[in-house]
Parts: C-alpha cells; structure tokens; sequence
C-alpha cells in the first residue's frame, strides 16, 4: 500500500531582479494522477477591522455612549479592544494589538480582544490591529483615540 504525503515548504519566486518568498502547502487530492500534487499558493491578506473602538463613540468605564463629536474616539478607563480578523485560504494566524506602534499583545485565537488598561493622563493614541494569516501575509486597521486612565 502506497502511502500519500503532503509537502509544505516555501517557493522561491523569481521576480525581476529580486527574490521573494512565497508560502505554499501542498496536499493530496483524489483528482491527482500518479505522484503528482496541486500547490496553492496564498497571497491575499487576511480582512482585519477594529470593531471596538468605533469611530463616533465614547467609552466611559464600562458604558458606551454616541459622540456628540462625530468621528472622535474618546476612552475613559479599561476598553475591550476587539478585532474581527478573516482569511478564507490559509485561515488567521494570530492579531497583534498596537499603542503607538508599540505591541501591547498577541492574541491567537477568535475572538480577537485585549483589555487596554492603561492608568496614564490624557493622551492622543494610535491603536492599531494587525492580522497574519498562516501563509504570512498581514493586513491592519488603525484608529486615533484620546485615551483617560
């Protein structure tokens, strides 16, 4: 009995005059003749949005309130920040969440959240949410929010 095995590994692709890695999983198929295999190659980034915070809302401890400001984020205490984060060919690999292009945490499983807790003054904050999916492409979306303990 021939057994069937899957190949997973990274293709060089020759493009002009620089190299560039490509993350490819090759697995068997009923289709498939033979020893040969299909490879799919995943270049599309995972679809990533910060779903909390809102542009247009205010976040006072735990209650969450309209602006009267329209586009303005403004966050009063602890926030669960959360991302919705998809990728439909190699899947999401894992979120990572940005204060001022600072990590501030990882997070590997669905859904996607961390707890910003930060005690500090009044500060203007770029949050931001980046998603990897299993092939290594990443995708982000980011929002300016004033910050209060």
């Amino acid at each position: 009995m021939k057994k069937k095995q899957v190949a997973v590994g990274i293709i060089l692709l020759f493009v002009g005059t620089c190299v560039v890695p490509i993350n490819a999983i090759a697995t068997p198929s009923s289709q498939n003749f033979g020893d040969t295999t299909r490879l799919k190659i995943d270049s599309t980034p995972p679809y990533v949005i910060l779903t909390k915070p809102q542009k247009g809302w205010w976040y006072l401890f735990s209650l969450e309130r309209k602006s009267p400001l329209s586009d303005v984020i403004l966050i009063i205490g602890k926030i669960n920040v959360t991302v919705n984060a998809t990728d439909t060919e190699s899947g999401v690999n894992r979120v990572e969440f940005f204060v001022d292009d600072v990590l501030r945490w990882s997070d590997t499983t669905e859904p996607y959240f961390w707890i910003w807790s930060d005690k500090k003054p009044f500060s203007s904050c770029i949050l931001t949410a980046v998603a990897y999916n299993n092939a290594g492409d990443k995708n982000s979306d980011t929002l300016k929010v004033l910050k209060i303990f």
